[in-house]
Formats: structure tokens, sequence, C-alpha cells
């Protein structure tokens, strides 16, 4: 007889960048039994326990392999475990994070992908109307499908200094209207429109800095470059305990996204008590309350972007502490013990 400790196993791990899924585990770890592994883990560990296997990121399950016909045959082979996993009573948990591949690479095979793991998986997580729509388009089950808050990720980060240390770190002056960046510069990103406002904005506001940190990279010695005299980058991959002085340092976290399903910089900006500017793309939007945690431009719209920064320094001071409360209580309103409830009941129900 199996034992009755349900186990959980996590596929396509990104902790190393992404606290999203170190959060997770760490509630689920409460109640069930959590693992890290592949499929075949899972296939094992299914032989006594009763299993969940939870994918994440799905291009990860072909990320090592170079050629698309071998990432094709590797795919056909997983997705027969995944099958072989459920008729041993296996229930498989799908969060969609993303409607594209990290990497850019192999779009119709990612697509493909994407339509075969939502006809067979038990459990479709998303965390938006927006990606609701985008795995009924490719022909899920509405039944299958649970949606929930994105998580707040800041727990997962230090958080144990104040807004005039944050801005030591960067050598501003108590006065300076800050803005902030974190993420990846990737072709869904358009660091290169919100450079070119923020420098106009820095014209109009000698006072204003912006500091973007990216997540990936290698090793570089200075604490940051200066470029401008007004935008701070650190080109590197940030640590976690930096991660506080990058938010902390500014006003308001600016997203200057072409698309996006999810965002972790949202939830990290808000998780830290800091309202953003982000574009009128439909998923964002459902995170967010328009003038109250966040300002909204038009998105790809430079001069949108730029008017939308300067409403921001605009506000009174007192607007925009009651903006940072009020993202910070939408933070709390993000509970990952919350999102872990629902999916152990999800597979239990």
């Amino acid at each position: 007889m199996k034992n009755e400790k349900l186990s959980w196993i996590f596929s396509s791990e990104y902790r190393g960048s992404k606290p999203y899924q170190k959060i997770l585990e760490n509630a689920l770890k409460k109640t069930v039994n959590v693992y890290n592994g592949s499929i075949d883990i899972a296939l094992n560990i299914i032989k006594s326990h009763r299993s969940v296997f939870h994918l994440n990121w799905e291009d990860l399950l072909y990320f090592d392999i170079d050629s698309e016909i071998e990432a094709s045959s590797a795919i056909s082979k997983i997705l027969e475990k995944f099958i072989a996993f459920q008729a041993q009573g296996g229930h498989i948990v799908w969060t969609v994070h993303d409607d594209v591949p990290h990497d850019g690479r192999f779009p119709n095979l990612y697509a493909r992908l994407r339509e075969a793991i939502a006809q067979i998986v038990d459990t479709i997580h998303v965390h938006s109307y927006t990606a609701k729509s985008l795995v009924l388009n490719i022909g899920a089950n509405e039944k299958k499908i649970i949606n929930s808050y994105f998580p707040n990720i800041a727990v997962a980060y230090p958080n144990d200094i104040n807004e005039s240390a944050a801005k030591k770190y960067f050598e501003f002056e108590e006065s300076t209207i800050g803005f902030s960046f974190v993420g990846n510069n990737n072709n869904n990103k358009e660091i290169d429109k919100l450079f070119n406002s923020f420098i106009a904005l820095n014209s109009i506001f000698p006072q204003a800095r912006l500091v973007v940190a990216g997540r990936r990279g290698g090793y570089f010695e200075e604490r940051y470059i200066t470029i401008e005299n007004c935008i701070h980058i650190i080109p590197r991959f940030i640590e976690d305990a930096v991660m506080q002085y990058v938010i902390k340092s500014a006003d308001f976290v600016i997203l200057p996204y072409r698309r996006a399903l999810t965002s972790g910089t949202l939830s990290l900006a808000h998780g830290f008590g800091r309202p953003t500017i982000v574009p009128d793309l439909p998923a964002l939007l459902d995170f967010i309350r328009p003038e109250e945690n966040s300002l909204v431009y038009h998105a790809g719209d430079t001069e949108s972007m730029l008017e939308t920064m300067i409403k921001a320094i605009e506000l009174s001071e007192r607007d925009r502490y009651r903006m940072r409360d009020l993202a910070l209580q939408s933070a709390k309103q993000a509970d990952i013990e919350i999102l872990a409830a629902s999916l152990i009941s999800r597979v239990l129900d």
C-alpha cells in the first residue's frame, strides 16, 4: 500500500534566479513531501507514494538540446512519461508563467508542446484572466484551470533597510526622485525606450535617477556604472541582499515591457512597498489598480512613458506615500500560503 502522505515533485527548476518556486516549495512542505527532479524521478516516487508532478517553465524540458529535431524527439518521450505517470494515479500540475520561450528558440515546437501539455495535464494553474484565455485558446478544458494571485515573492529576500540606506547605497541625495527596474534585458523588454524616456525626464527634473539591475551576467567589480549622469546600471546578476536597495531607492518601479503574462518585478515592487509604472498590457492590468498602486502608460509609446514618469514626479509626497501603502497592501493579499492551499485542495478534490 502506498504511503498516504502526498509527494510533490517540481520540475524545471529556476530557483537560481526566480524565488517563485522556492517560496511555493516552502509553503507546501508544511503539508506534503517536496522533491525536485524530472518525470523519471516522479515515476520512481509514485511507486510508493501518492504523487504530484508540477511543471513550471516548460521550455526547460529541452533547454540543453541544440537541435529542434532532437528536442522534438525528447519532448515526445517526456509526454509519454507524463501519461505513464497519470496511469499510475499521478496528478500533473502545470503553472503557466509565459507565452513565449525564454530563449526564443523553436517557437513552433514550443507552441505544439504547450498545446500537448494543455491536453494531458490534470490541473492548469494561471495567475490572470489573460493567461486563462491563452490556455483556453490552445485547447485547454476550462474545468482544469485554477486562477490565483501571483504570490508576493519579496518575502524571499532580505528586508531590513530603510529608504535612506537604499539611497546612500547609490550615493543619491535625500531629495532624489528615484525609479528602478529589475529584470533581464530580452526581447520582451523595451530598455532602449526606457533609457531615452528617462534621459528626457532628467533634462526636465535633474534630481531624477534610474537604477537598472539585471538578473543575468557575470563578474563585475564595481557596485554600479553610471551613464548620462542619471542612469545607474548593475551589469551583473545581483545578489539577493542587494534587491532591497534597488527597489527601496526608488519612488516608483517601472516595467518597460513589450509583452508579459506575469511579472516577478511587479510582485517585488509591491512586496517592498513601491508602486509601479506599467504598460497597458492586458495581463499586467489584471494585477494592478490604476491610480492606486500603479500608474499606466501606453505600451510601446515612449512619449506616454515619459508623460507618466512626469506625472509620478509631480505627485505630492502624500500621494506617493499613499500609493506605497496601497502597493504593500496588495502584496499582502497575495499570500503564498493561500496559493499552496488552493493547489493541494485541487489535487485532493
